[in-house]
């Protein structure tokens, strides 16, 4: 949850991307859950981290979304663009097994738990939560 600018409070959520091999991490502080929002935070990623070849996620409709208008860019000639040109697999657990996702998940357990000792219920602003995460993702 963040303080918005009104002072209500929001909830926001993390993307969290890692890498299967060495472990290394990236968080990604999303205002909300839709599609535009994680395409958003998905290029970000790329232009700092390069494209990756395979991504594993749950079967989120956000993400099967975005791997639906990741192989749409892919199929348009006329278009352009960095993500097109780097074939991105995208695996999906299969539904209703979380513990397919282990290695993601176990991540996602530690970020939320250093995230709640280091904050506890102090309520920030969405800026200084994007710090917060800023700060985790040494890799």
């Amino acid at each position: 949850m963040y303080k918005s600018e009104k002072h209500e409070t929001r909830k926001a959520y993390i993307a969290l991307f890692t890498c299967a091999s060495t472990r290394a991490v990236h968080l990604k502080l999303c205002r909300d859950l839709s599609v535009n929002e994680f395409k958003r935070q998905l290029k970000e990623f790329v232009a700092r981290r390069g494209s990756p070849s395979v991504m594993v996620s749950d079967n989120a409709k956000t993400f099967i979304a975005t791997k639906r208008w990741l192989s749409t860019l892919q199929k348009d000639e006329d278009l352009f663009n960095y993500l097109t040109t780097h074939n991105i697999e995208w695996k999906f657990n299969m539904s209703r097994s979380p513990w397919w996702g282990g290695f993601f998940e176990r991540l996602i357990g530690i970020m939320k738990r250093s995230l709640s000792k280091a904050i506890g219920r102090a309520l920030l602003k969405f800026e200084e939560l994007g710090k917060f995460c800023s700060m985790w993702r040494r890799s």
